[in-house]
């Protein structure tokens, strides 16, 4: 099991409108229970919020 950088993970998601499980099992290629990890971990650290919606840092 690899598990990727936090920094590379944050990074991708904050560009993105929408975080998904499916959707980070596509882009890192990773299995459904590793992608609900890397989900669950977005949402504990603010990056991801309802409906797996990001929350941009308003200017």
């Amino acid at each position: 099991m690899m598990i990727i950088k936090s920094v590379k993970l944050e990074n991708w998601a904050k560009s993105q409108k929408r975080v998904t499980v499916g959707r980070i099992r596509k882009e890192f290629g990773v299995d459904e229970e590793l992608a609900q990890n890397y989900y669950d971990y977005l949402k504990s650290a603010g990056i991801v919020g309802r409906m797996g919606m990001v929350n941009h840092e308003k200017d």
